[in-house]
């Protein structure tokens, strides 16, 4: 009984293993050897991120704001809590696919748009997905972390400051780059980050 129960253990181990092996080994422009491969790869098995059909993660590829949203979305257990109504924007339908994503998040105060105007498919920049995050995690400037391209006075400093104050970015050597755009593995870290730092 005991070498029957052994045995069925380490199956179960290996099944484990195994299983874990082929969802991370999914994305085949993310090998192991990748620098952010485990966070990708968690973000993988949650179902937060998704590939394309080609079977790569096109890990240096801009994010869109729709993609962005939808990714934020997907997280488990969070949940936007209205404190508005939806309003109208030109260029957001209701036939559009990410529709009730966009609704969420401007009903919670995440996104305001621009005028009359979402822009779904505009590239996000460094500067726009901290301010998303920052609001949808609901995080605070714990301490005073500045950087040189986002001085105090900057309408993006609260955010990047409780970014990096909540250890999800670091910048680079003093710059965070608020007005550059982000790409998918990028998100994934920061992602990552919020999720588990």
């Amino acid at each position: 009984m005991k070498k029957q129960l052994t045995a069925l253990c380490f199956t179960l181990l290996l099944s484990t293993v195994f299983t874990f092996t082929t969802n991370a080994a999914s994305f085949s422009d993310v090998p192991i050897t990748h620098r952010y491969y485990k966070e990708i790869t968690a973000l993988s098995n949650l179902g937060v991120i998704k590939g394309y059909e080609d079977g790569t993660f096109k890990p240096g590829v801009y994010v869109t704001r729709a993609q962005s949203l939808n990714i934020l979305d997907r997280v488990p257990d969070m949940y936007v809590l209205p404190i508005r109504d939806m309003r109208e924007f030109s260029d957001l339908k209701r036939a559009y696919p990410y529709y009730a994503v966009f609704e969420r998040f401007y009903r919670g105060g995440i996104i305001n748009g621009d005028g009359n105007f979402m822009y779904p498919s505009n590239i996000v920049t460094r500067g726009q997905i901290a301010k998303m995050f920052t609001l949808y995690f609901t995080f605070k400037a714990t301490n005073n972390v500045s950087f040189i391209d986002v001085p105090s006075n900057s309408d993006k400093y609260p955010y990047v400051s409780a970014l990096a104050a909540n250890n999800v970015t670091t910048g680079d050597a003093g710059y965070f780059y608020p007005n550059k755009h982000l790409t998918r593995e990028h998100l994934a870290v920061w992602l990552y980050r919020a999720l588990y730092n």
